[in-house]
């Protein structure tokens, strides 16, 4: 009786073990089983959708910077249109549907420097180009005025140097630079061209007129040719020889340049007369 007892409660333990076992298994899951992993194994593929930068858009900001040289010289101001050109190209291809390219704010930029520029360096040329040929009409027109007004040692010092008498060579005088100065004013009295427009005694002129621009070559610098026209002459106001007629008017070709001048720490352009040239036209 005591063994039957004793069986049916070990029976019940067991039963109650087996079932509080089923629980815990239930609520505790079983790890995962490793996998062993590879020391040296590749990195899984990164899951993006990589996109080109466009060429043409590169191109385009770097030709949009360059432009600005076209400000220096002319035949640069193909840089440019170059740029715009390329810019707009890029933009174009970055637009169409099936582009997966990127670039857009590069194209952008080069192509707003490139039409900003393409348009100041011809205005910066227009502009320079016309402020020199003032100049070169003003250099001429303040020699003309010179000799009309009998200032012939202003009108001298506005010459190149090469071109401006010398009379190193001759005797030194006692009376010192005044007699130097009297003896250079008689001698530039003698040149072709101012005799001939002293002779002419005219006081007026007409307004200077830019004839012909050649530009820096190998051969020479860049020239001025302006053109003054003296008129009229006054017959009888300068005694010449017999036979000798005044004309009603005389045409002066003035050759005019511009050089670098040293001065203190800095470079300044000098403005001369190389060469005149004396014409009468034929009487209409």
């Amino acid at each position: 009786m005591v063994n039957c007892c004793r069986l049916g409660v070990s029976q019940f333990f067991v039963s109650r073990l087996d079932t509080v076992s089923n629980v815990v298994d239930q609520a505790i899951p079983s790890p995962a089983p490793r996998t062993p992993v590879a020391l040296f194994a590749e990195p899984p593929p990164e899951d993006h959708d990589y996109r080109p930068i466009s060429g043409l858009a590169v191109t385009a900001s770097v030709l949009g910077v360059l432009s600005i040289a076209a400000v220096f010289h002319p035949a640069l101001c193909v840089l440019p249109a170059l740029g715009a050109a390329s810019g707009a190209l890029a933009l174009r291809g970055l637009l169409r549907a099936d582009s997966r390219a990127v670039g857009r704010w590069p194209a952008l930029i080069g192509l707003a420097l490139s039409l900003c520029l393409g348009v100041l360096a011809p205005a910066e040329l227009l502009t320079r180009t016309w402020i020199r040929n003032r100049t070169a009409e003003r250099v001429a027109a303040r020699w003309a005025d010179a000799i009309l007004g009998s200032k012939i040692l202003e009108a001298h010092s506005l010459l190149m140097p090469f071109a401006r008498l010398d009379l190193k060579g001759e005797e030194e005088s006692v009376s010192g630079d005044m007699l130097d100065s009297a003896k250079l004013e008689a001698a530039y009295r003698q040149r072709l061209e101012v005799a001939a427009m002293l002779a002419c005694g005219a006081t007026k002129r007409e307004a200077p007129m830019l004839r012909e621009y050649v530009p820096e070559s190998k051969a020479r610098e860049e020239v001025w040719v302006v053109r003054i026209v003296i008129a009229p002459c006054i017959p009888g106001k300068v005694s010449l020889p017999e036979g000798v007629t005044v004309p009603e008017k005389l045409c002066l070709d003035i050759e005019v340049e511009s050089a670098l001048m040293p001065r203190a720490n800095w470079w300044y352009e000098q403005w001369y007369v190389k060469k005149v040239t004396v014409t009468v036209p034929e009487a209409s």
